[in-house]
């Protein structure tokens, strides 16, 4: 046989195995379609709620992503498409990053919120820096802003366009059922800024939020608010705010310190705010140098006689004595107080253990980072019922072995916490929790570590109804 022939026979036979391959595919892709997957079988609305509960808790990125749901869960198959494209509850908060990206941004809203039916929406459209952005960007509030419930906007503050016959920058709108709304402009000099107007009628807002940049240059209903959120303001701007908003009963600030040597030394009152939060964030300064925000110092400049919490977080100039002026000065109805501040230069955070702190009516009390002198003087207090006699919840957290670890606080506090709970005139404790520093794990506070007779009163306090934790933030628990 030639040479040709052979080959026509080796092709002939390659056809066959091929064909019978194929055939054999066919028959498995029939058996495989013919199979019945049980989540195919819910309901779609069980599936549909299923899905609600796949978004995340807390978007901080661009929403518009194959990553997560909701376009993930169009990804799957026709079946998981269809349900999730007919459940409007999955389209509606647009939340969308638009630096560089989105060239189609008018069609990726529509879209998206033509989805969500008549849902209340969320929207968040963060560094929109060019003039076509802002055109697309107003397009779609006015489209949808009778929808709208929540709107965040970061946007460059140079890009604003003046209002016809006004003196004001912005577009204005009206959003009938809005009730949240944060506004930030970057990167901006103050004095750049004419005075923005982008809400006109907005009947339920009461939430708001103003990122570097005073409250008094945006047009708030300022008679409703409620609730306001200033991040690096500074303390003239804090004060400006609260005297701009006199119904406030919740506020937070993160403070910058340079003007805190002119403000007026004269304390404000504010006499409805109830809620204070005063925390740390960083941001870079023109000299490319990181700066935190030192939120502590505006409590000098402040007498607030209605306030039930105050939560101090994530600064780095937690000062005693200034918190302990506060309180002399307010002496406000506290009820809880979190004093959770960066690692301090030297570790620890040296609470003042005042008539003036010993006397408030606090139900909650946390405090990072506790100093030794702290537990000492504390604890030497805490069998008196002249000493937060109103206390259920008592946290000490990230304790550092190098000033005082957790086997030693706890055999110093066991007595007190036991004693504690026979003593007249206060309300039973409910809840106690010493945690490590998080550079500890639980091979660090091994249950051996800990003397006998101290575990003991505590488990003895556990199972008598009180919730105990002493151990790791990792989850290492000897009690």
């Amino acid at each position: 046989m030639s040479r040709a022939a052979l080959l026509r026979e080796r092709i002939a036979d390659l056809a066959d195995t091929i064909s019978r391959q194929k055939l054999l595919l066919d028959d498995l892709q029939a058996q495989l379609d013919a199979v019945v997957y049980p989540v195919l079988t819910l309901p779609p609305e069980i599936t549909s709620e299923i899905f609600i509960q796949c978004l995340p808790d807390d978007r901080s990125i661009d929403a518009v992503n194959t990553a997560e749901a909701p376009l993930l869960l169009t990804h799957i198959c026709g079946v998981w498409r269809r349900i999730a494209i007919s459940t409007p509850e999955l389209w509606t908060m647009f939340w969308v990053d638009i630096f560089d990206r989105h060239l189609h941004l008018a069609e990726i809203a529509n879209t998206w919120l033509g989805r969500a039916g008549e849902c209340p929406l969320t929207v968040m459209i963060a560094r929109a820096t060019r003039n076509m952005d802002l055109d697309v960007i107003w397009q779609v509030l006015f489209q949808y802003s009778s929808r709208i419930r929540s709107l965040g906007l970061a946007v460059d503050g140079k890009i604003l366009r003046p209002i016809p016959g006004s003196s004001m920058t912005g577009y204005l709108m009206d959003f009938p059922i809005l009730e949240k709304f944060s506004i930030a402009f970057f990167p901006f000099k103050a004095e750049e800024i004419d005075l923005v107007a982008i809400l006109n009628n907005v009947p339920l807002l009461h939430e708001v939020t103003i990122t570097k940049l005073s409250s008094s240059l945006v047009t708030l209903p300022t008679q409703q608010i409620t609730k306001f959120t200033g991040k690096f303001y500074a303390v003239a701007q804090c004060l400006e705010a609260l005297t701009l908003m006199p119904q406030l009963t919740e506020c937070a600030f993160a403070v910058l310190h340079e003007d805190f040597v002119d403000c007026d030394p004269e304390p404000f009152t504010h006499s409805h705010l109830q809620h204070l939060t005063l925390f740390g964030t960083r941001q870079w300064d023109p000299t490319n140098r990181k700066v935190w925000a030192r939120s502590m110092c505006v409590l000098a400049s402040l007498r607030l006689p209605a306030l039930q919490t105050l939560e101090i977080r994530d600064v780095n100039d937690f000062d005693g004595p200034t918190l302990d002026s506060f309180l002399v000065r307010s002496s406000p109805p506290l009820r809880t107080l979190y004093i959770l501040p960066l690692a301090p230069d030297d570790n620890t955070t040296a609470l003042q253990v005042s008539p003036s702190f010993l006397a408030l009516g606090l139900t909650d009390l946390a405090v990072s980072y506790p100093s030794p002198s702290f537990i000492r003087i504390f604890f030497h207090f805490f069998t008196t019922n002249t000493c937060l006699p109103q206390l259920r919840s008592l946290a000490l957290l990230k304790c550092r072995a190098e000033e005082l670890d957790i086997v030693e606080i706890l055999d110093r506090v066991a007595g007190p916490v036991t004693d504690r709970r026979n003593l007249e005139g206060c309300v039973q404790l409910q809840a106690f929790f010493v945690v490590a520093h998080p550079k500890y794990s639980e091979l660090d506070y091994p249950e051996s570590a800990f003397p006998q007779h101290t575990l003991l009163r505590f488990k003895a306090l556990e199972a008598s109804g009180m919730d105990i934790y002493v151990g790791t933030e990792s989850g290492g628990s000897v009690v």
